[in-house]
């Protein structure tokens, strides 16, 4: 069963794949993981990659990455969140940083394959990037959280 967040970022700065495969690679939560493509043919300087999948032991992905910026995808999926909110105060901010935000970060589970520390992970990505790159976390079914994962809307 699938499961997906959303990292909608209002930076203009383009994220690198290398920068999320450094992330998950030097930190304390993984070991040996591995990503297809294999990090090694996937352009990680820049923000130019649209997809790559991170593999937890087993043969197929368990996380698989995806980023949208400015193309049609994008704006159809940004237009699908903002007719989605109830007019609220708190949902006045969300709808700003929407009209505001530049790119996308989808990140797509695999439940069957994740454990806890796979979500500790994911936890600390989605803050690093959601800081980073002036993000809020969305989650479908529970809502918008900011960079310290504290719910600031929800579904």
């Amino acid at each position: 069963m699938s499961f997906y967040i959303r990292i909608i970022c209002k930076s203009t700065n383009p994220i690198a794949s290398q920068e999320i495969i450094d992330f998950i690679e030097n930190g304390a939560y993984l070991d040996n993981p591995s990503f297809l493509p294999s990090s090694d043919v996937l352009d990680k300087e820049s923000g130019n990659w649209s997809s790559f999948s991170l593999t937890l032991n087993a043969v197929r992905p368990a996380i698989t990455f995806d980023i949208n910026a400015g193309d049609d995808l994008f704006r159809e999926e940004r237009a699908e969140l903002l007719s989605s909110l109830i007019r609220t105060q708190n949902s006045q901010e969300i709808k700003r940083h929407l009209d505001n935000s530049k790119q996308t970060i989808s990140i797509e589970l695999d439940l069957a394959q994740i454990n806890d520390d796979d979500w500790e992970m994911l936890d600390s990505l989605e803050g690093y990037l959601a800081r980073k790159y002036e993000g809020l976390i969305y989650v479908l079914e529970e809502g918008y959280f900011d960079h310290n994962l504290k719910l600031l809307y929800k579904n």
